[in-house]
């Protein structure tokens, strides 16, 4: 019996190896340090970079402080160690340079409601990006919050001297519907947005959208400065507010930015910044990387110029920034990944660590070599409780094929280039990645274009197994865009995730949304309803897809979930608040495994469960 189970354990361990390795190819590289890929050109700033020297015991008040809520006490301490930081910029104003709120559509969007076959629809027309000249833009954003809805970020273009604008839209239905919930317009051009979505306590009342965007002119943005533009989205632009963060230089230009936050850590003081590069105006050269952080939500920020930056003709592009929490003590960092250029065949990726409370001061992992050209990185760090060691997550391509590398060791250790995409295009042009926040089962998801963007796939796994999970090869059902970067968000209720894409047609032009596992559609009430009820699934058995029918005699909050025969959760179908009456809804199971599945209808204190069974 002994042996029995030894031998069982050791098959068990050998699986788990084999799975934990079955992203690597012959140019994976395990176990590297910060200073693997460094060059003879950057060792110099190794050896004359400074460190700034903080009490821990600030932090630790700090930390306390926060915990407990206490706004003015917090505020203090940050007083206290920004006396340590040399070359701060102070910003405190509530302009809008320009920009106005703008009124939501006229009309809706016109939304698809089928999922696998044509994707939704969020808004119709020309996405930012669509007269520049640059071919590259960062327009697009997406997040899943704590109140369990999607917002989406989406800057739209237009020709010079027209009204352009940025749009904010929630979902409530894990993407099934949008609805516009707030914006701003000008005649200028939105060049690049991000945005995190933070709750000022545990009443979903208090979600506030703090977006970070540039905005310059002419088609390529130039001269663009670094705004932010915060609000409710109670109504559309409630409780809103402008900040006007930094111009720049005659001649350059901000751009790239990318917003961060500590929210998954605390409510009522939260802390929101962004990182964004500056560069030319013809975009072949970078001057600086800034870092601003707000403490009292947007109102105050505090900025610095990083060190380390790779300046002059080339340089570091496309940053993209994720908070770090440490494990050990309580001066959380901000990890950020760059392109660093040397040369048009020679480009590395760079991660630059710097305090979540702004220095100067930066730490860079060296970590891939420069023996080829790595292009366009996209950064995840997965926040779990400070206590357990940070998974880290890096995207990109490399010689036309999309890799990642990955820490699971809270950035001590890498393990380098691993298969992104299982088929091995060499055509591949965009990624970007996103993760959940479980503790025991969060995971990551990684979105990537091919052949120009004719291809938007997805995995969602874990790092050095990203098909753990699922896998969709080519899940738009439009033309993508070449230009304008997918993004991807982990949408989770409960224990269930889901990965959500949106991206911008050819042109860049449509703004579309697909997921994995999602319904093909529910649609408006079919009959009246005086009773509850849920009915047997049509057909039944079967393949992929079938329509579930139920009832609901009053307004109420509707659940409606998958199970699988160990009863654990693979699907939301519903989880929203619903009128009276007798609805259908189709479920769409391309991405499970034939089997026997539940799936259980709550609706106040009505439940009801039956049996459908997936035949493929």
């Amino acid at each position: 019996m002994r042996t029995r189970f030894l031998l069982t354990l050791l098959l068990i361990l050998f699986a788990g190896i084999l799975i934990a390795q079955s992203d690597r190819n012959s140019s994976t590289v395990i176990n590297t340090d910060r200073l693997y890929g460094i060059t003879d050109g950057e060792r110099n700033y190794e050896q004359n970079r400074t460190t700034i020297q903080i009490p821990q015991e600030l932090f630790i008040r700090l930390e306390q402080a926060r915990q407990n809520g206490d706004v003015t006490e917090a505020e203090r301490i940050n007083s206290e160690i920004e006396k340590y930081t040399p070359g701060l910029i102070k910003v405190r104003n509530n302009e809008s340079n320009g920009v106005t709120i703008a009124p939501p559509p006229q009309c809706p969007p016109p939304y698809s409601p089928d999922w696998m076959t044509t994707d939704v629809l969020i808004r119709a027309g020309k996405v930012g990006g669509y007269y520049s000249t640059e071919g590259y833009r960062r327009t697009l954003d997406i997040k899943s919050a704590k109140d369990g809805n999607l917002y989406l970020a989406l800057c739209t273009d237009s020709t010079a001297g027209v009204t352009h604008y940025l749009y904010f839209y929630r979902s409530t239905n894990t993407g099934l519907t949008w609805t516009n919930v707030g914006g701003i317009q000008g005649t200028g051009t939105f060049t690049s947005v991000s945005m995190t979505i933070d709750r000022k306590g545990t009443v979903n009342d208090s979600i506030r959208i703090s977006a970070y965007y540039t905005y310059g002119t002419g088609a390529n943005g130039n001269d663009a400065g670094v705004y932010l533009f915060s609000f409710r989205p109670r109504l559309v632009n409630d409780d809103y507010r402008f900040s006007t963060l930094s111009a720049p230089t005659t001649g350059r230009k901000f751009n790239f930015v990318s917003a961060v936050s500590d929210g998954w850590y605390y409510d009522a003081v939260t802390y929101t910044g962004v990182i964004v590069g500056e560069y030319s105006n013809a975009m072949d050269s970078c001057a600086s990387m800034r870092f601003f952080r707000s403490t009292d939500w947007g109102i105050n920020h505090t900025g610095v110029s990083l060190a380390g930056v790779y300046t002059g003709y080339q340089g570091d592009f496309y940053p993209v920034a994720c908070l770090k929490r440490t494990q050990n003590v309580y001066s959380d960092s901000v990890y950020i990944a760059v392109e660093r250029r040397f040369s048009t065949s020679n480009i590395a990726v760079r991660i630059f660590i710097t305090p979540w409370s702004p220095t100067t001061a930066t730490t860079i992992n060296y970590l891939t070599t420069a023996t080829a050209v790595y292009k366009r990185p996209s950064l995840t760090v997965r926040e779990t409780q400070y206590s357990l060691p940070r998974q880290i997550l890096v995207t990109y391509t490399k010689d036309g094929a999309c890799y990642y590398s990955y820490s699971l060791t809270d950035g001590a250790s890498w393990i380098l280039d691993n298969t992104l995409d299982p088929h091995l295009s060499s055509t591949g042009f965009f990624t970007c990645c996103s993760s959940d926040t479980l503790t025991t089962t969060g995971c990551f998801a990684a979105v990537f274009t091919t052949a120009g963007g004719d291809s938007v796939s997805v995995r969602r796994g874990f790092p050095g197994n990203l098909s753990s999970g699922t896998v969709q090869y080519k899940l738009n059902s439009a033309y993508s865009s070449g230009t304008a970067m997918p993004v991807v968000a982990i949408y989770r209720n409960g224990t269930s995730q889901l990965a959500d894409v949106t991206y911008a047609g050819s042109g860049p032009s449509d703004c579309w949304f697909d997921a994995e596992n999602l319904p093909t559609g529910i649609n408006v009430p079919i009959g009246t309803a005086d009773r509850y009820d849920l009915e047997q699934n049509f057909p039944n058995p079967f393949n992929p897809s079938t329509a579930i029918i139920f009832s609901i005699a009053k307004p109420e909050f509707v659940k409606l979930a998958v199970y699988d025969i160990s009863g654990r959760e693979v699907e939301v179908m519903l989880n929203r608040q619903m009128n009276q009456g007798k609805y259908s809804i189709d479920f769409n199971a391309k991405g499970l495994s034939s089997g026997v599945y539940f799936y259980k209808l709550t609706a106040g204190n009505f439940t009801s469960v039956k049996k459908m069974i997936l035949i493929k």
